[in-house]
């Protein structure tokens, strides 16, 4: 492989000069080698892609094959490696989607400190945008720039002049086909929209009508400010990997912490990851998966369940629940949950039978009972646990023992 690799043309078309660095770092490093000590530079998933391209191109020319006498020339699906699935277990031991950013993290990008350090337009607009609505890159670069429509809903608080309150709710399109959808959004968020509106509308005034109208209705909320023919109404949105570079250059002037006060890897925030963060974060606030489907825009709620992981602290809530309801003691018999109404019923229960009963302690003594004691209107109360009374005269003179329930009157 490494010999084929060698005639290929555009390795015959670097310097034949053995002391080219070039040619050497392309010999070495990307043309596999027995003798390199290193790792290829294929990834895992391009090695399973490579391998089953191979596999389908003979079938797809088997007629041609057996014409010329290649017939036998086949892989079987065994010799396709099976594909890599993502080692999720740091996902697991974070308690949160590998992708998406810890809370402590998010938190500092969104500080207005650090938002400040971006300039001010439609570069702040967009990465503050796609922070706050966890949409997919391809459907923030291509929001229009009429998204925002405000419906009548009825919902708890004062409305504006007395109506019934409105939402605002984005009409975003959706980059797995062709359908449209409507995302809630707090009117924090719709106020960047706004910005950003405004921003357009005072930079690129030939764009819009006098009554601030766009000339176009597919013109875009982020477009690019590449002159061309195609895009002399602002329908073209920035490129895929601007906004991965407007990031890049933010993050370069300040420093970002984890939860541990270790410093957070910046190549770990790309425009995707807003997405996963978005899910995780209303995840770890309790939001069902059904009503988190419908903000994530997907059909299938299994895909929704790939953007987030079960955090700890839910987790360890399941754990004490399920605890706390199937309790056994040591003879294997159940602990029913106690709740305060129960342990309350539970006092007085014990509380019957165990009455106590007043006994007079002599003049000036101190009686020393182990089991309990009390002072009711000037004579010591003493509880016994035969359930004897035991009192002093008021002469001072030897105590009496009775049973409870009895009485000198009705001894005599």
């Amino acid at each position: 492989m490494t010999h084929r690799a060698r005639d290929t043309s555009d390795y015959q078309l670097l310097n034949d000069n053995d002391n080219d660095p070039v040619r050497q770092i392309v010999a070495e490093r990307l043309l596999p080698s027995r003798r390199s000590a290193g790792p290829l530079l294929v990834t895992p998933v391009r090695h399973y892609e490579l391998v089953k391209t191979l596999r389908e191109v003979p079938e797809r020319g088997r007629a041609w094959l057996t014409d010329n006498h290649a017939a036998d020339v086949h892989l079987l699906e065994m010799d396709v490696p099976p594909y890599p699935e993502k080692d999720d277990t740091a996902s697991v031991l974070e308690g949160r989607s590998q992708d998406a950013l810890p809370e402590l993290v998010f938190l500092q990008l969104m500080d207005e400190r650090h938002l400040a350090l971006l300039p001010a337009g439609t570069r702040r607009n967009c990465v503050e945008l796609a922070m706050r609505v966890g949409r997919r890159p391809w459907e923030l670069r291509h929001l229009e720039f009429d998204c925002l429509q405000w419906h009548d809903i009825d919902v708890e608080g004062p409305g504006r002049d007395g109506a019934p309150p409105v939402l605002p709710l984005p009409r975003v399109l959706d980059a797995k086909g062709p359908r449209r959808h409507k995302l809630p959004l707090h009117p924090s968020d719709a106020q960047v929209i706004t910005r950003q509106q405004d921003h357009l509308r005072r930079q690129s005034p030939h764009l819009f009508h006098e009554d601030g109208r766009p000339r176009s209705t597919s013109m875009v909320l982020f477009p690019t400010p590449r002159r061309s023919r195609a895009n002399a109404l602002g329908e073209r949105p920035y490129d895929s990997s601007t906004i991965g570079y407007w990031l890049q250059t933010w993050l370069d002037q300040f420093a970002v912490t984890d939860e541990h006060g270790k410093p957070f890897d910046p190549a770990r925030v790309f425009p995707y990851a807003f997405r996963h963060t978005y899910a995780q974060l209303r995840a770890d606030a309790g939001v069902p998966l059904d009503i988190l489907q419908v903000p994530m825009a997907h059909q299938d709620p299994s895909t929704t369940q790939v953007s987030y992981r079960p955090s700890h602290p839910r987790r360890m809530e399941a754990v004490r629940a399920i605890a706390s309801k199937y309790q056994f003691d040591l003879t294997g018999g159940r602990i029913r949950a106690h709740t305060p109404d129960d342990d309350m019923a539970d006092r007085v229960r014990a509380g019957v039978g165990s009455v106590p009963v007043p006994c007079v302690a002599r003049p000036g003594a101190s009686s020393g009972c182990p089991f309990g004691e009390d002072r009711v209107d000037g004579r010591l109360v003493q509880t016994l646990p035969s359930g004897q009374n035991r009192r002093y005269g008021d002469d001072g003179e030897e105590p009496v023992a009775e049973r409870q329930g009895s009485s000198p009157g009705l001894a005599a």
